[in-house]
């Protein structure tokens, strides 16, 4: 459904098919017991690179980042969801999609995690985050300016596995965050359709 306060977003529940939750669901328990995931690692986040076709994985440790490799089964994702993606871009701003290509992040913030207010990277002109885990979290928070107070935003999406959030970024106007709600590990699914050659994971 497409909402317009405080700015043009979509909210779709069951937005993967379920052979690809369950399956991205079975990879993020293995990758927790692969990294042995403490509560002092804020972030860890698997960025499949499009155009060397390989994955980018780092742990992000307070100010420094571990990176190893992963083997990325997940990599057939972007392509398949790609013409679902180009479908809302033209419901959010009536005109076709002229992206370069579709990026996608797996990310994993641990129950304490919280990322300040942002309106998004130019690079992003669609950006579509699906609520991975099953046990209850915070899903995003959305407001109309960045002094807006953190735990006071204009709408806060509810937390639902497999409950997608979208909307195209635009500067100074799309501002949102997310946090984990202190309790559970916050995994989510980030599919972006990106104009420009570099993005920022910010």
């Amino acid at each position: 459904m497409k909402y317009e306060h405080p700015w043009p977003h979509v909210i779709l529940d069951d937005f993967l098919d379920q052979e690809d939750l369950d399956l991205i669901v079975q990879e993020c328990n293995n990758i927790l017991e692969l990294v042995d995931y403490p509560d002092i690692r804020h972030q860890f986040l698997i960025d499949w690179n499009v155009e060397s076709k390989k994955s980018q994985s780092k742990l992000r440790l307070n100010e420094s980042d571990i990176s190893f490799q992963y083997d990325n089964v997940l990599s057939y994702i972007p392509k398949k969801y790609e013409s679902k993606l180009k479908k809302i871009y033209k419901q959010l701003n009536n005109k076709p999609s002229k992206h370069k290509f579709v990026n996608m992040e797996l990310m994993i913030c641990n129950k304490k995690f919280e990322h300040s207010i942002h309106d998004e990277n130019p690079s992003k002109i669609l950006s579509a985050v699906t609520y991975i885990s099953k046990d209850n979290n915070n899903g995003t928070t959305i407001y109309n300016s960045k002094n807006d107070e953190y735990y006071n935003p204009v709408k806060k999406i509810k937390w639902k596995q497999n409950r997608c959030f979208i909307f195209s970024g635009q500067k100074n106007k799309t501002w949102h965050a997310f946090s984990s709600n202190g309790k559970n590990v916050r995994i989510t699914l980030n599919l972006f359709l990106c104009g420009k050659e570099s993005i920022s994971h910010d």
